[in-house]
Formats: structure tokens, C-alpha cells, sequence
């Protein structure tokens, strides 16, 4: 699909909240404010505090959540654009832009600039070098101003109301970690067979193997930090032990029902069969040998996926 047809795929934030939703359900709800501090543990009663305040329930419509959206890109000039598009058009209003860029020697900046004035939350954090993905969301979670975390490839696409609808799930089934689905923007038909595949596979093995899309994948500032965030010595993968380690941490992982669409490039430039055999190879070593995949071991360059 050339790049008209991705654009034409998909037809502010509030400034200075002071609101942050509490995301970590396996700990204490917080409620913070400019004159209010509410800890309320559902598990533990406090000593000292009376059963009046002790059965104190936060008023659900006080509640309201506010995400980071944390974009990488690496030479991004012809899909950046299109994400921020859908993005602009979101149902659901109250997040912030973190784009960064890892020393792209393209005109991705140009991409950044040309939507500046569109959205009242977007900065651009520019690295002086290139590490790869696990490094890139790593940074931009470390500049984060809400708790709630998305991490997004910039060659993703969003219907208008996928951030409405994953926050409403996330919110009902208590989530703290979690993915989407797949599908392929340009609907070829091989490559969402594989997405398809790839679906059934991340489902079906839930309970017992978990795999995850690092292309859209969302957390918590919390569980980010507590984990030590991705592991930038894993050449693949880095998705999937991420929401390993959480779980560990009693953190509740989800697959949500909304799709994510991105683009099949890097079908395109290693064959569809081919990509697909090598996802197989890599989750099968992770499956039987029990082990992670590190730099050097595998061809995976940052920028093709």
C-alpha cells in the first residue's frame, strides 16, 4: 500500500490536570489532587482510623484516567504522520504525546513539527543515538507525566475509538498490564492469515505462555519502574518478558478486545512464510529451551519492524 492509501486509511488534552488515575490494582488506590490525598487499601485496615473513614469507597465518577502515549520511531517519515492522525481524532482525549526519536536520519522531525499545534500535549525526545526499541521506550517512559502507559510503533494505526474502548476495559476488568490484537492496515491477505495466527497463538497459550505486541502495548509508571522497565539486551521478544516479569509482580494481564492495524513492511521485506517461520523458531527456543534471545543471536534490526 503506498503511502496516499495509509494515510487515507483512517478518515486535547486537558492542560494542567492534577488528577492521576490509579492503575496498580494488586496495591492501594490513590486519589491525588491539589488538596486531596485519599489512600484507601481494600485489603488492610488501618490502624488508628476509624471504620467510618476505614469503609470510605472513592466515588467511581471522581475517578478519571489520563495516559502517556509513548511513541518510538526510527526513520519514520512516511507512517509517523499517519499515527498522529489517528490520534488527533480520538474519541478519548486526555492523554500526552512522548515521540521518540532515535537518531533518525530521515525527515522524521518534519513529521513531529507538522503536528505540534494539534495536540496541547506533544514533545519530541531525540536520542543521539540508536539503541533499538527496549532502549527507546525505556526513555520515553522515564519522561511519562501519567501513570497509565501505551507504548506504540510508529507505524500503528488506531480507530477513533480505541482508546476510549481499551480504557473502558481496562477500568472493568481491573487490568494492569495488557495487549491487543493484530491486523494488518494494508489487508493483505497472507499477512492478516499470519496476524490472524499470531492472534490465536498469543490466546490460546495465555495460561500457560505469555507473548505480547510490543507495537501496542500498555502498562503502568508503577509496574514500569518496579520491573526495571524493557530489557535492552534482548534482541526480540523484550514485549513478551516484560509482561513475564510483571506478572511476577502479581500484576493482572489481559488481552483486550479492540484491534491495533500496522504495516506489513517487514513481511514485505522478509517474505510473509519466512516471518512467520521465524516467529515460530523464536517463541519455540523461548517455549522449550526456556530462554531469551539476545543481541547478536538473531537478525532483527530496529527499523524494519
Amino acid at each position: 500500500m503506498n503511502q496516499k492509501s495509509f494515510w487515507s486509511f483512517f478518515s486535547r488534552k486537558n492542560k494542567g490536570a492534577v488528577l492521576e488515575s490509579p492503575q496498580f490494582y494488586g496495591g492501594d488506590l490513590s486519589i491525588r489532587g491539589s488538596h486531596l490525598s485519599l489512600i484507601y487499601n481494600t485489603k488492610t485496615q488501618v490502624a488508628g482510623i476509624s471504620q467510618e473513614y476505614q469503609n470510605l469507597q472513592p466515588d467511581a465518577s471522581f475517578l478519571k484516567t489520563f495516559i502517556s502515549i509513548i511513541i518510538i520511531a526510527y526513520n519514520e517519515e512516511k507512517y509517523l504522520p499517519a499515527l498522529l492522525a489517528s490520534l488527533e481524532v480520538q474519541s478519548f482525549k486526555d492523554f500526552e504525546i512522548i515521540i521518540v526519536d532515535s537518531n533518525s536520519t530521515d525527515k522524521t522531525t518534519k513529521a513531529y513539527e507538522q503536528f505540534f499545534t494539534r495536540f496541547s500535549e506533544i514533545r519530541l525526545i531525540q536520542l543521539g543515538c540508536t539503541k533499538g526499541p527496549a532502549y527507546a521506550r525505556n526513555k520515553g517512559a522515564s519522561y511519562a507525566k501519567y501513570n497509565r502507559l501505551l507504548f506504540l510503533d510508529a507505524d500503528t494505526l488506531l480507530k477513533k475509538d480505541f482508546l476510549k474502548l481499551i480504557v473502558n476495559e481496562i477500568k472493568t476488568r481491573r487490568t494492569d498490564v495488557a495487549s491487543c490484537r493484530i491486523r494488518i492496515a494494508e489487508n493483505g491477505l497472507i499477512s492478516n492469515f499470519g496476524a490472524y495466527f499470531l492472534n490465536m497463538f498469543m490466546i490460546s497459550l495465555k495460561p500457560f505462555y505469555i507473548t505480547s505486541y510490543g507495537a501496542c502495548l500498555i502498562s503502568t509508571k508503577n509496574i514500569h519502574n518496579r520491573i526495571g522497565g524493557f530489557r535492552e539486551d534482548l534482541a526480540v521478544c523484550e514485549d513478551c518478558n516484560y509482561i513475564k516479569r510483571a506478572k511476577l509482580f502479581d500484576a493482572k494481564f489481559h488481552i483486550l478486545k479492540p484491534f491495533f492495524y500496522t504495516s506489513d513492511r517487514r513481511a514485505k521485506n522478509e517474505g510473509s512464510i519466512a516471518l512467520l517461520i521465524k516467529y515460530m523458531k523464536i517463541h519455540l527456543t523461548r517455549i522449550i529451551l526456556r530462554k531469551e534471545i539476545l543481541n547478536g543471536e538473531i537478525n532483527y534490526n530496529y527499523g524494519d519492524f
